[in-house]
């Protein structure tokens, strides 16, 4: 069987804009914030992609998704806004890496 030129132009898309930008742009944001603040802000991600598509393309969202995506967005406002204390104590939290 033949593999559709438009699978061949999804991959593509998927591996030059959705991944190879996306790695570009969190090591450029790395930089500039810390990772515990980074990880942080990546929580979001689901709930943006999830609105994005129901903006662009059309798709529909459950009640439960929108309820969950509105506490996870709460929690990173939240957490974002955390005493200068609390943000310093994020930034000296020692780096475990694997062995």
């Amino acid at each position: 069987t033949r593999i559709p030129i438009m699978a061949w132009v999804g991959l593509f898309y998927m591996g030059i804009f959705t991944s190879a930008t996306s790695y570009l742009i969190y090591y450029a944001v790395l930089k500039q914030i810390q990772p515990t603040q980074l990880a942080i802000i990546i929580t979001g991600q689901a709930p943006m992609t999830a609105l994005l598509s129901w903006l662009i393309q059309g798709y529909g969202l459950s009640w439960t998704f929108i309820v969950g995506s509105g506490i996870t967005l709460y929690g990173i406002y939240l957490t974002l806004q955390l005493p200068s204390g609390a943000k310093k104590a994020l930034k000296t939290l020692p780096v475990i890496t694997g062995a």
